[in-house]
């Protein structure tokens, strides 16, 4: 009997959850991976940045980041914070972003895709970015 109960315990923790939806208004676990992985690529640029004395700061970077995304602040933040509640899909996606990661060899310079010069300390301090 008790063999039996272990068994039906061990069968409804293995039904399966139906795994969530991201609402319209989340972004899609594609553009999700997308987003994430120029966030860390600038992250790491930046961070090296820091160390020759760049006075921007990452917000500087993610701003530019969101520009050549089409992404809104308010977007960014809410995608992230569901995605957050949600780590079943949250982590699919950050294989997704160290696979492409992984790929890059960083020693013949940065991926074509992240351009830090498009943010310009001189002309973000006067309140004006590069187009």
């Amino acid at each position: 009997m008790r063999f039996k109960g272990i068994f039906l315990l061990a069968l409804c923790a293995c039904g399966g959850k139906e795994v969530p939806q991201p609402p319209s208004d989340v972004l899609s676990p594609e553009r999700m991976t997308d987003v994430l992985v120029e966030m860390h690529l600038v992250e790491g640029a930046r961070s090296g940045a820091d160390i020759l004395g760049d006075s921007l700061k990452f917000e500087d970077y993610q701003s530019s980041v969101f520009k050549r995304q089409s992404l809104s602040v308010e977007e960014w933040e809410r995608s992230f914070a569901w995605y957050s509640r949600h780590p079943e899909l949250l982590e699919p996606i950050y294989d997704g972003v160290i696979e492409r990661l992984s790929t890059f060899d960083l020693k013949g310079g940065s991926p074509p895709d992240v351009r830090l010069r498009s943010v310009d300390s001189a002309s973000t301090r006067k309140g004006k970015q590069e187009p």
